[in-house]
């Protein structure tokens, strides 16, 4: 087994280069489901405890060359960590399934069209094994393989329609022999779960025109970069570790206490997603005093009334279903009859009544499996076309979303109800990346609806899985400067200026704003607020 002379070396940049469908590796010819090309070499590994059997390349195999300063985690525990971190990037957010890597994967690479390519060897046979249960040495070749800065040689998912349909590679493809041009290169081992009953042919799937949710990069690439700090040092991003925010007492007031988990639990996503903003207007999202200073809303808290009585939430709130409503009530909507007493000229979907969110979702889910029942004459790609469709369709989850957010929660909690109903996984990630193109179009917010908005974007990304998610922050988060920057143009006037001021300083005390960030905002707004007092003078002095 020999090493290529040529070396690539690991960094973010590195990472952000991708397979192309030029390069992709070339595929033998062989009868499915490609008996021939399952991998049956094994060698005993190299640990002297426990001996167990690894599968080795053959012996004409050349390594790609691979970074060996690689600082990974010492500790198994630590290195198990980091490993489930990239599978949920790598396959898990892609196939929507959280049986990633081990035999019910095979399934889902059918369904969807995916094989999975470069697969490393040293480590025990793909369906022996879950991720989980290997040795720390087998983590450590697995996340360099995940991580490796040669896109040709980097594990990922490449869509079935990419390959020539004579010659489909099987489920699971080993890491082929190095070559300079990756054109060159072939695959020689592959893998799939014999335990199984194997279809006759591999599904193709051609998806729409920009849909396709594989990792070449004119597709939907995985976006590695932030895994490889500026030390060249392989670690967990923050987006992955989601560290919960410190809360601190200076300067905090009573109304940015955090609700508890139980007022979390009580209310529903039907109450905080509203199609559309309340009648009543703009909600009061802080009170202003003579001074400038601000209160700003209780953090996932909803609105009081205003000083007259008069509620801003009770015209759109939808009251919460009763502990007893039967699956019959659910889809009525205004139904409490129990299932028995309904008489069968009695319409079951209320048409004059607005469905939920969750009924919406209900609806187009019970419309889709129907779509996809096998015993339905429609080819597949047809029946996906219908289904997008259907989707497409979901007034709950429009093109673009509601803005400002009625609430912080109201975006994330509408896509936790559509991930929680199974939604379709290649379409919720492609809708939630037309919202967040939408975001990063929009250059102002108001004084009003900044602290909502900052937080419901912050909350999206969290819930969200979508390609590039660590781009999506870093624009989000610039984004966000941005935002604070424009509050304060110039010819703002002194109380606007304090207003600002003093929810910058909050929402800093918060941990929600950077000590760096407050100090380049509170910059830019002194220079144009003073740029405005200027400009001012000189119209002063020319007026006549």
């Amino acid at each position: 087994m020999a090493t290529a002379a040529v070396t690539y070396n690991l960094s973010p940049s590195a990472l952000q280069k991708y397979l192309s469908i030029e390069d992709l590796p070339r595929i033998p010819e062989h009868q499915w489901p490609r008996q021939e090309a399952k991998l049956t070499r094994l060698g005993t590994s190299d640990c002297v405890n426990i001996p167990y059997e690894v599968s080795i390349p053959s012996t004409e195999f050349v390594n790609d060359p691979t970074n060996t300063h690689r600082n990974l985690p010492e500790f198994t525990e630590e290195r198990s960590r980091m490993l489930h971190g990239l599978i949920s990037s790598v396959l898990t957010a892609t196939l929507g399934s959280g049986r990633s890597p081990h035999k019910k994967i095979q399934e889902t690479l059918h369904k969807k069209g995916l094989v999975l390519i470069n697969w490393p060897y040293g480590i025990r046979p793909f369906f022996e094994k879950r991720a989980a249960e290997l040795t720390g040495t087998e983590m450590a070749r697995l996340i360099k393989a995940f991580l490796h800065p040669n896109p040709a040689s980097r594990i990922q998912l490449v869509s079935r329609h990419h390959f020539s349909r004579d010659t489909q590679p099987g489920y699971i493809s080993y890491i082929s022999s190095f070559h300079e041009d990756p054109r060159q290169r072939q695959i020689i081992d592959e893998d799939y779960n014999e335990t199984l009953i194997i279809p006759s042919e591999p599904i193709i799937v051609t998806p729409p025109l920009g849909r396709c949710r594989c990792h070449l990069s004119s597709c939907r690439p995985v976006d590695l970069s932030g895994w490889i700090n500026f030390d060249n040092k392989v670690v967990i991003p923050n987006s992955i570790q989601e560290p919960e925010p410190v809360q601190t007492s200076k300067r905090t007031s009573d109304h940015l206490e955090p609700v508890d988990n139980e007022e979390k639990r009580r209310r529903t996503v039907d109450r905080v997603m509203p199609k559309t903003r309340l009648a009543s207007g703009s909600m009061p999202l802080k009170t202003w005093a003579s001074d400038g200073s601000c209160r700003i809303l209780p953090k996932s808290q909803p609105t009081n009334s205003d000083d007259s009585g008069s509620s801003h939430s009770s015209s759109s709130e939808i009251s919460d279903r009763s502990p007893n409503t039967t699956l019959v009530d659910g889809i009525a909507g205004s139904s409490k009859q129990p299932i028995d007493t309904i008489e069968p000229t009695q319409s079951v979907i209320d048409l004059t009544t607005q469905p939920t969110p969750s009924q919406q979702i209900s609806y187009a889910m019970i419309a889709i499996r129907a779509i996809r029942d096998p015993n339905v004459n429609i080819d597949l790609v047809g029946k996906e076309r219908m289904v997008w469709t259907i989707l497409d369709g979901l007034e709950c989850i429009p093109s673009t979303p509601t803005f400002p957010p009625a609430t912080e929660n109201a975006w994330s909690d509408i896509v936790e109800l559509a991930s929680s109903h199974i939604l379709d996984s290649d379409w919720l990630p492609d809708r939630l990346m037309r919202w967040f193109c939408h975001i990063l179009e929009i250059c102002t917010v108001s004084i009003e609806d900044i602290v909502v908005t900052i937080r419901a974007v912050r909350k999206l990304l969290h819930v969200t899985n979508v390609p590039l998610k660590q781009k999506v922050i870093d624009e989000v988060e610039r984004l966000i400067i941005q935002w604070w920057v424009n509050l304060v143009p110039s010819g703002t006037s002194r109380s606007v200026y304090n207003r600002a001021w003093c929810l910058l300083g909050e929402l800093s005390d918060l941990r929600e704003v950077t000590f760096q960030d407050e100090d380049t905002i509170q910059l830019c707004w002194k220079k144009a607020f003073r740029l405005g007092i200027e400009q001012s003078k000189d119209r002063d002095q020319t007026a006549p």
